[in-house]
């Protein structure tokens, strides 16, 4: 709930001040892409996922759970595109170099990116890895068996707990909601000292001189 909430509050920034004011559209990055409102449908795309993510449904059987398992890796990695987009459209200064730095986001990502990504991963016609679900009986986990070049192609069997993906990605999303509000904030700040500034001159000024702030 605490993560839908910053997620409303970035909804009703955009909508109420970013698209409606000059000003505010001025201090991101309001490209022609990004004046379609497409932002919009990230936002929403958001709301969709969550679901997925965070209420686990239940697995009666294996191809069930790769189901769900996969559902939930393919929502965590789009929620993270989806955050790199808004940290470039609100110009926050992070990168995906940054990105990749946090193991919030690298971790869960490189689970996906070797169980639904590139689960047969080749190089020039040489196999590099080759990661396939497991069928283990615990369905708080999610396990796989990997072969990878590095390890001599030996047999590594691979277990995460999906209540630490969740947890590692629900710390992520705090983390940068935070700094987008941050950064929004910011804006709203600046924003009312200019129309408070504003607001004081009108007694003294004409209205030519005023609209020309």
């Amino acid at each position: 709930e605490d993560i839908k909430y910053k997620l409303k509050q970035i909804a009703n920034i955009w909508n109420d001040f970013i698209l409606d004011y000059q000003f505010c559209k001025s201090k991101i990055k309001f490209t022609p892409e990004v004046k379609t409102n497409y932002l919009g449908d990230i936002l929403g795309y958001f709301e969709d996922t969550f679901d997925i993510i965070f209420d686990q449904r239940e697995s009666n059987s294996y191809s069930a759970r790769f189901s769900n398992n996969i559902s939930l890796l393919q929502s965590i990695y789009v929620q993270q595109d989806f955050i790199e987009e808004l940290l470039i459209i609100f110009k926050c200064g992070i990168d995906k170099g940054d990105l990749k730095k946090n193991m919030d986001y690298s971790l869960n990502r490189e689970i996906r990116n070797e169980l639904v990504g590139h689960p047969i991963r080749k190089y020039k016609g040489q196999l590099i890895s080759s990661c396939l679900f497991g069928y283990d009986d615990d369905s708080n986990k999610i396990s796989y068996l990997r072969y990878h070049k590095d390890n001599d192609y030996k047999f590594e069997s691979m277990e995460f707990e999906i209540e630490d993906i969740v947890l590692r990605h629900k710390n992520f999303l705090d983390k940068y909601f935070d700094l987008i509000l941050k950064k929004l904030n910011s804006i709203l700040t600046v924003f009312r000292k200019k129309i408070e500034h504003i607001e004081s001159l009108i007694d003294n000024k004409s209205f030519e001189e005023i609209i020309s702030l």
